[in-house]
């Protein structure tokens, strides 16, 4: 079994290689292999997981360091590879009846399978170089994926390139720091204390590179515009999931096996980046009108819980940051699923053009209506199983810690919860002006979306309900075992751990109750469905539809928040819009410096040859 380490990471890398070849004629040949080799990769990351730890290990004597190329298995992240390949799986399985590979089939099939296989390399990799070298297969295949999406998509590759590639850079640096600390780049074999300045650098940077991928703040901008340019399918693989699931385990890993992490600085640190991704990213996601748009917002936002559990250093916040990493990758590209089977349907995105599709597309409707309730925390979905986790790892922060950190428990509890009631109410505009509102004339003629594509997004959908009602079994058979979370009944950890059959018996009886009076009521009296009158006259359907981007406009016209919207709009918190001014700037400077003026050159010359003899030299 060992040696099928080796085989599903460099098989994909290699198949996706070579479609990117392939002539987009044979589009068959590219939808087959895509589907034959994702299906047999979530086989083998099936079998990993039940055969349990394996290593498989190949020499490279390479002096002074040793770059031997190690595979070896553990609890996080067989877990996080058999749900990797599962979601790739299902976006192969729903992107044979989309547009999304028309253009460029081999580009796109290709580039699912390289990340795929880079992802299995940066999960199994138990050497930091060979990590950094699969994290870096991942980046470039997202970055030829976006572009697959033709040229309306190449700006958002540029800009998620520039700043994934930038936050590759202070990986890379990061891991020099490591093994200059440490002297070796073996994962198992480190620990690194943060008492120092080089190992709070190192930490920092691979915090950096962790946190751009994943899309907290301050570098997340890369991530709503691919969502407004690129197809679903694309969003809901990488964004949405793997992308999610490569940073927070990169995360998980720095913080509590290649560092000592203790509460203090850098725990609060982690606090402010997901309190403040937590609020800021549903803020701005309140008040969008594309569906892609908004849900980039929203999966931003989502992270922010991910980070806050793992800034508690408490078993209950880990486990719960965890856990809502992988409930956040299940309900999140169900999300995206259904918002392209909308677009595909109906051809928009826009929230002003849409609605009234709730009996036109049932099925759709359904799996959007669980994922959105799953995302807002409403029980018993899983995803208020997770956030319930990671509030009582703040609770536990604030009882058994002490610094800053600790003593600001109640405002990381605050925000956390402020950021899920937020998160209800644009879901709440989102389902009304989908599914809920008067349909527009023009969208007579929708149907539901074909049954290749829904059989991704039921599954989905059906991981909410499983894992918010039965939430024992993920968190036995993945959580616990991954982070070492005591799910004993008489564990302090668990302190807070709710009763979700019971719950879900009680809210099941409450809706049947609901639904009873309703029926009889309705049936206790005629009801005459009449045509809109005003004035005499019959108005036209579409004037009488109440647009949905109309909920919560009123936020974004309040002091001092309509300012801050404002220069969120004009990119003011961009990150990347910074590094193209300095950019520009160091570019200006170059060109001054290349005059074309030989004694300008010559005096170059010199200076660069002093400062060589200075550092290397030991003549002065």
């Amino acid at each position: 079994m060992d040696v099928i380490l080796p085989i599903w990471v460099f098989v994909p890398v290699v198949a996706g290689f070579g479609l990117l070849f392939v002539p987009a004629a044979l589009r068959p040949l590219h939808k087959t292999l895509a589907l034959v080799i994702s299906l047999l990769g979530c086989i083998a990351a099936l079998a990993l997981y039940r055969v349990g730890s394996a290593t498989w290990e190949w020499a490279i004597p390479v002096e002074p360091f040793a770059l031997d190329l190690l595979f070896v298995t553990t609890p996080l992240n067989r877990f996080i590879l058999l749900f990797a390949m599962g979601f790739g799986l299902a976006v192969v399985l729903y992107s044979l009846r989309t547009a999304a590979a028309d253009e460029s089939p081999g580009l796109y099939y290709g580039s699912i399978l390289m990340t795929l296989g880079g992802s299995a390399g940066i999960l199994l990799s138990n050497h930091l170089l060979w990590l950094l070298l699969f994290w870096e297969v991942v980046t470039a295949s997202f970055y030829l994926l976006i572009v697959s999406g033709g040229k309306g998509c190449r700006f958002a590759a540029t800009k998620s390139f520039a700043m994934i590639g930038a936050s590759d850079a202070a990986f890379l640096l990061g891991v020099a720091l490591v093994w200059a600390q440490s002297g070796t780049f073996v994962m198992s074999q480190l620990r690194v204390e943060t008492d120092s300045g080089v190992g709070i650098a190192a930490f920092l940077l691979l915090m950096t590179a962790a946190i751009t991928k994943a899309g907290a703040l301050p570098l997340h901008t890369w991530l709503p515009t691919c969502g407004e340019d690129c197809h679903a399918s694309v969003m809901a693989i990488l964004p949405a999931a793997v992308d999610k699931l490569l940073g927070i385990y990169l995360l998980v890993i720095a913080a509590t096996q290649l560092f000592v992490l203790r509460p203090g600085p850098l725990s609060l640190i982690l606090a402010v980046i997901g309190a403040a991704t937590i609020l800021a990213a549903v803020m701005v996601a309140m008040v969008q009108h594309n569906v892609k748009k908004l849900l980039s917002y929203h999966a931003i936002s989502q992270v922010g819980y991910m980070i806050l559990g793992i800034a508690t250093l408490t078993p209950v916040g880990i486990a719960g940051g965890v856990f809502h990493m992988l409930n956040h990758a299940i309900y999140k590209c169900c999300l995206f699923l259904c918002g392209g089977a909308v677009e595909k349907q109906t051809g928009t995105a826009e929230l002003d053009e849409l609605g009234g599709l709730g009996n036109r597309m049932p099925w759709t409707f359904l799996a959007c209506i669980i994922a959105a309730l799953s995302i807002s925390g409403i029980p018993p979905l899983n995803g208020f199983v997770s956030k319930w986790m990671v509030y009582q790892g703040v609770v536990a922060m604030g009882r058994d810690q002490t610094g800053a950190g600790a003593a600001l428990w109640p405002a990381w509890l605050a925000a956390a919860m402020f950021g899920s009631a937020l998160t209800l109410a644009s879901f709440v505009k989102i389902l009304h002006a989908l599914f809920l509102s008067r349909r527009p004339s023009h969208l007579d003629h929708v149907r539901e979306a074909p049954a290749s594509m829904l059989a991704p997004m039921l599954v989905l959908a059906g991981l909410c309900v499983l894992f918010g009602v039965a939430y024992m079994m993920p968190l036995d058979l993945f959580i616990a075992p991954a982070t070492g979370l005591s799910t004993a009944a008489d564990s302090g950890d668990w302190l807070g751990l709710w009763d979700a059959p019971l719950a879900t018996a009680f809210l099941l009886l409450g809706l049947v109750v609901a639904g009873g009076l309703l029926l009889v009521a309705m049936r206790s009296r005629t009801v005459r469905s009449v045509p809109t009158w005003s004035c005499g006259e019959v108005p036209p359907n579409d004037r009488m539809i109440v647009p949905g981007t109309h909920f919560y406009k009123t936020v974004s016209s309040l002091q001092p928040l309509r300012c801050l919207y404002r220069l969120q709009e004009k990119g003011w918190f961009d990150v990347y819009a910074y590094g193209g001014t300095v950019g520009q700037a160091i570019s200006r400077f170059l060109r001054w410096m290349h005059s074309g003026v030989l004694n300008t050159y010559l005096t170059w010359v010199v200076v660069g040859l002093l400062v060589v003899l200075y550092v290397l030299c030991d003549i002065w």
